[in-house]
């Protein structure tokens, strides 16, 4: 395998681990869900499996100091509104990521780069899951305070969270709870 391609793999390899402990730090430590931290986790094994005839020898490739992209930054990048912000970012780099690693080991290894691939339609299907059937709420505060209302409050506190907001309460918030529902045809 040429230098070029193992160092995209390498780099790759590296984006894709990285946005994949992102996601499921917020499916352990925002959302407490075990279901779900449980297969990204799943995910994370696979893909290593699917990759571990490469990693060593791409890690051989690394050239951080002469890597031009390490210098290349954008606004974007320095800046996420809040936590549901990092995890979809992270949850892009990873579908491009797998997609790149799919692609270039399509050129050594077929059978790996549909393991890949099975990885990244894995993936497609959590992130499709959690936002299908998702609950939506919307509140308005005419004094424009929302620290009662973080983007990790469920619905099982946002009754409380307005009422301690317009009614100077002092509600004790229960444990967030988010259930999905699967609708299945």
């Amino acid at each position: 395998m040429n230098l070029p391609v193992l160092r995209i793999l390498d780099a790759n390899f590296n984006r894709a681990r990285e946005a994949l402990r992102v996601v499921e730090d917020y499916a352990r430590f925002v959302l407490d869900d075990d279901a779900l931290c449980g297969a990204l986790k799943q995910l994370r094994h696979d893909l290593a499996t699917a990759t571990s005839r490469w990693i060593d020898t791409a890690l051989l490739t690394r050239d951080t100091p002469g890597d031009v992209g390490t210098a290349t930054k954008t606004q974007t990048e320095f800046r996420r509104e809040d936590t549901a912000a990092v995890v979809v970012a992270a949850g892009k780099r990873l579908g491009e990521a797998l997609r790149t690693i799919e692609e270039y080991l399509k050129t050594v290894s077929p059978q790996d780069a549909a393991a890949v691939e099975s990885v990244r339609y894995r993936f497609y299907d959590l992130e499709k899951c959690k936002d299908e059937f998702a609950n939506f709420s919307a509140v308005y505060f005419s004094n424009s305070d929302y620290r009662q209302v973080p983007d990790t409050l469920s619905n099982v506190n946002l009754f409380k969270a307005v009422l301690n907001t317009y009614f100077d309460q002092h509600i004790v918030f229960d444990k967030n709870q988010q259930f999905f529902l699967q609708y299945f045809q």
